[in-house]
């Protein structure tokens, strides 16, 4: 069986500058490769996946996929392995109707 995972959820890396995108989220799954989704659901018809990518030991790279399909396809994969959530500078999104 494999190592159980930890999945941390944040809108902005710390590298970054300026103030968190409302309508991004990130999710970086942890084993011994930590491996980022990016999701950016600011479009109407839904979540759209804009990038994935994964680092180890301060080498890493992007992964490719083909289409949104094939990319919720891999994202979906990564919670086949036991998972432990952690919330992580998580801003709300609250919508006014």
């Amino acid at each position: 069986m494999s190592k159980p995972s930890e999945l941390y959820v944040f809108n902005q890396f710390h590298w970054e500058k300026g103030e968190p995108d409302p309508d991004k989220i990130i999710f970086c799954f942890t084993t011994s490769v930590h491996t980022y989704v990016f999701i950016d659901f600011s479009d109407k018809e839904g979540a759209k996946i804009t990038g994935m990518g994964w680092s180890r030991g301060g080498m890493g790279s992007k992964i490719k996929f083909k289409s949104q399909k094939e990319a919720w396809n891999m994202f979906s994969k990564y919670f086949e392995i036991p998972t432990r959530f952690v919330i992580k500078d998580f801003e709300l999104r609250i919508e006014s109707n």
